[in-house]
């Protein structure tokens, strides 16, 4: 019995030496977050007025927009997110986000909305919402890095150096901590995408049920959050499909994947072929400018847009970084890239840990497929931002690559993985110090 307090004291630590790295580079992210919350001017990032606008229909009309003017060009996006934002603001008390005149001299000046002394702390109610709004995409963002965090852990459960890597190289990437201080239900999808393949890996170390049928949740979530976030649900699928079972068993369980986001999400899709005829309606939002894969555009600009925009590209991308900081980001990345192909041909994983990285590896190649497709189809759209629902594959991926190529077994840590977040940490301080002032 005297025993009992010195076990408990051990579980304790044990509980406090898993937890406490995530606790830290999640204060971190949000401390980061927060800066970029109260020091870019309300609706300086990517379509955060037509987001804001969003929230305010269902805030003050109490029901979804149908997209009545050009203004309203993201009312074809699913509502959680807005819908949540909305609530809040009705709990609190507080009044809908404001309009702001736009600014006729952009984008010869940088900023896109004209700014007034009102805009300043302490905040009035309608400044103060969109602070709020801001507010929960940082809480989504907080949340998939703790789910990267539990992700890394699951795949390689002894290197906790390598999970607490992996969360704070997400966090202290410059564009996810901008995008996750704005109004706009791309954190909430990163969140979802991050469930949804921390679920899936879960279901193929364990093949339960219930684990099955939380991925099936995780992946409707994204579905009724952002149709990009569905991109994911191809861990979860492939999870179903390693299962060494006949396939009489299978098919009960690759319905719960579909069952489960049509009747959670299946309404919203439906509805915007009922109001528009298509679930992305691009003749109501203007001129759109697809671009065929042959186009020279693709050569010239795309993936040097895209790289840079995926690092940092502030304000409503036209703020950009010296060529310098993304050309070392850029060599951090083909080392990492250099490890990852040594950390296959070496054959030392273990049959799971294989799958999980082979999976992960997958990841990008979709998005950035998703995005191309898009950019051909509907509207030339180099975002990097489009490409963070594969931010789990980047996040672990990148440090394990790094640690590989300087450990000399690939079984351990190396402090090397850590080059990466002191590096984009250094970004973030001279963003603050002397980027942000220099615009704002």
């Amino acid at each position: 019995m005297a025993a009992a307090p010195s076990v408990q004291l051990v579980h304790l630590s044990d509980r406090v030496r898993v937890w406490a790295p995530a606790a830290v580079v999640v204060a971190l992210f949000i401390a980061v977050s927060t800066f970029y919350n109260v020091r870019v001017p309300l609706y300086e990032a990517p379509d955060e007025a037509a987001h804001a606008r969003y929230v305010r229909s269902i805030a003050d009309n109490g029901k979804l927009p149908r997209s009545s003017s050009i203004a309203e060009y993201e009312s074809w996006q699913p509502p959680l997110y807005y819908a949540l934002g909305a609530a809040t603001l009705k709990i609190l008390g507080l009044d809908s986000p404001p309009e702001l005149e736009w600014n006729v001299n952009f984008p010869a000046e940088r900023q896109n909305f004209v700014h007034t002394s009102e805009e300043d702390f302490p905040y009035s109610e309608p400044v103060l919402a969109v602070h709020v709004l801001r507010g929960i995409s940082t809480l989504f963002g907080a949340g998939a890095i703790l789910l990267i965090y539990l992700t890394s852990l699951l795949i390689f459960p002894r290197r906790r150096l390598l999970a607490f890597s992996a969360a704070a190289t997400l966090s202290l990437i410059p564009q996810f901590a901008f995008i996750s201080a704005t109004v706009s239900n791309d954190p909430a999808s990163f969140f979802a995408a991050s469930a949804t393949v921390y679920l899936g890996l879960r279901y193929l170390r364990e093949f339960r049920t219930i684990v099955l049928v939380l991925a099936a949740v995780a992946v409707s979530l994204g579905a009724v959050t952002k149709l990009s976030a569905a991109v994911v649900g191809i861990v979860p699928l492939a999870a179903v499909l390693f299962q060494p079972i006949a396939w009489q068993k299978k098919i009960p369980q690759l319905a719960v994947l579909a069952l489960f986001p049509l009747a959670i999400a299946g309404w919203f899709y439906l509805r915007s072929l009922i109001l528009w005829g298509a679930v992305w309606p691009a003749h109501l939002f203007g001129q759109q400018n697809p671009l065929p894969i042959w186009d020279s555009a693709y050569r010239q600009t795309f993936f040097e847009t895209l790289r840079e925009s995926f690092w940092y590209a502030g304000g409503p991308l036209n703020i950009r970084l010296s060529p310098i900081v993304y050309d070392v980001l850029d060599v951090t990345s083909v080392l990492a890239l250099a490890g990852l192909i040594v950390t296959f041909a070496s054959s030392r994983l273990a049959p799971f840990e294989n799958r999980a990285i082979m999976l992960l590896s997958v990841l990008p190649v979709l998005a950035l497929g998703m995005l191309l497709y898009f950019s051909v189809e509907h509207d030339f759209q180099p975002q990097g931002r489009y490409l963070f629902v594969a931010m789990p594959a980047f996040a672990i991926l990148m440090p394990l690559g790094l640690s590989r190529l300087f450990s000399r077994d690939g079984q351990q840590d190396h402090l090397a993985m850590l080059a990466l977040p002191a590096l984009l940490l250094a970004v973030n301080v001279s963003i603050f110090a002397i980027t942000l002032p220099r615009y704002y």
